[in-house]
């Protein structure tokens, strides 16, 4: 409006006025917007992530290999508590290429930016994680999951045990995979509180697996050619013809040897279908490749110690296991103590209690005026519906606001329910939209 009143009421200004009269305009925009925010300006950078994934996350097919002994020793990092074992999902593949070899490529992410959420109150299973990170700037680090549709609702990130803010975490809805961006290279120490439908922590039955309703016959000549194959061995070509073809072909792979492949004239493929021997990897990428064929949305999810695939029924994935995974595990953890799970997930996971209601009261006068980037403080008391004081129980104090949903610290509350908070609002917390929220396991916390 300066500009335009500028320019009718003075039709002779000079175009050198008119250019230092802008100059001024955005300088004063400018130096005002950063008085309030000093480092929004810089995170616009960031909002986009970049094309390159790190070394962890998938770049490259995955085929078929003739080396069917199991190895003698594999290592296993449980990063989640309770533990998800060797059903961790890190690489997801889907696309099944065969000319001379057998191949499958990765599922193509669409990233898209992600804030932790409260999960819904349908029954899910709870977790906690811990990632140490490596993470070079410009590039994707992979966060493992433990199911397809796991929803992370608290994130936190420490770089030399500091507790930073400028991580940005992504979500690709075809993979159920995340993964975080990082502003400056290092390793960084990532801790995070999953979710996930009990439903999916359970491997499918048989029974679920004859209910699989097959999609379009495929037209892609390299899948019509494993069709052509598949149909050559007999023993498949029955089941796959028939009703509940899916749940015999998995049967079917569980009863693998794992034992080297003996001599033989046919292709790698035809080779392991007729000996019938291969370890998980061999059995997933297989499997995968004749239900494509035979029009199942199916896929093969790995991690650093096993393989295993995920069936697409209902709008969900399930996975399956198909056995073939080493018997002698090196599990190590970035928690002190984590136990060893090598069945599935469901086995060791317990239903979430029903919240009981607690109140959050100020046990001293709380900050007049909440400031960004400043060190404050919080001292509470919080107590049950019964008056009793919540002891020794972790507390964690977070901020909501548009398009933010943060963790701003956390701690143990006394034997008397007192706890304290130091805290800073991060960058992004507008005054006047955002508010303060207090969370404690199985409480519902009036703040």
């Amino acid at each position: 409006m300066m500009l335009m009143r500028l320019y009718f009421c003075h039709l002779d200004i000079s175009i050198h006025t008119i250019a230092m009269a802008v100059f001024l305009w955005l300088s004063l925009a400018i130096n005002q917007a950063s008085a309030q925010t000093p480092h929004e300006f810089f995170k616009f950078r960031y909002l986009e992530p970049p094309m390159e994934n790190s070394a962890q996350s998938v770049n490259s097919s995955f085929k078929l290999d003739a080396n069917t002994r199991p190895p003698e020793l594999t290592t296993l990092e449980e990063n989640f508590d309770p533990p998800v074992g060797a059903h961790k999902r890190i690489h997801i593949y889907d696309k099944i290429t065969f000319d001379s070899e057998l191949a499958i490529q990765p599922t193509t992410d669409a990233w898209e930016r992600y804030y932790p959420m409260r999960p819904p109150s349908e029954l899910f299973i709870v977790r906690k994680a811990m990632f140490y990170a490596p993470i070079r700037q410009g590039q994707l680090f992979i966060l493992p999951t433990d199911s397809s549709d796991m929803r992370i609702s608290d994130f936190r990130a420490y770089k030399d045990d500091i507790h930073v803010h400028d991580l940005v975490l992504w979500h690709s809805a075809s993979s159920g995979i995340y993964a975080v961006t990082a502003p400056e290279a290092g390793t960084y120490r990532i801790e995070i509180t999953t979710a996930s439908p009990k439903k999916l922590l359970e491997e499918m039955t048989a029974d679920e697996l004859k209910s699989v309703v097959q999609m379009e016959q495929p037209r892609r000549e390299d899948l019509q050619s494993i069709r052509t194959l598949v149909m050559r061995q007999k023993d498949i070509a029955t089941f796959m013809t028939s009703k509940g073809g899916l749940a015999q072909l998995a049967n079917w792979f569980q009863g693998f040897e794992a034992t080297p492949l003996l001599p033989s004239n046919l292709t790698l493929l035809e080779t392991i279908l007729q000996q019938k021997r291969g370890i998980c990897r061999h059995r997933s990428l297989a499997f995968v490749a004749i239900a494509q064929a035979f029009g199942y949305k199916t896929r093969m999810v790995t991690n650093e110690a096993h393989a295993f695939v995920e069936v697409f029924v209902n709008g969900e994935w399930r996975f399956v296991d198909l056995g073939g995974q080493t018997e002698k595990l090196n599990v190590t953890s970035p928690f002190d103590t984590v136990p060893v799970a090598l069945k599935p997930a469901s086995s060791m996971t317990t239903n979430i209690d029903e919240p009981r209601q607690a109140y959050f009261a100020f046990t001293s006068p709380p900050p007049k005026q909440f400031t960004r980037d400043v060190a404050m403080t919080i001292q509470g008391n919080i107590v049950d519906q019964m008056g009793k004081p919540v002891a020794h129980t972790l507390v964690t104090l977070g901020v909501d606001a548009p398009h933010l949903h943060s963790i701003l610290a956390s701690g143990m509350t006394d034997s008397d329910g007192n706890i304290q908070f130091v805290f800073r609002l991060p960058p992004a917390a507008e005054p006047g939209k955002a508010s303060l929220w207090v969370l404690a396991e199985h409480w519902q916390i009036e703040f």
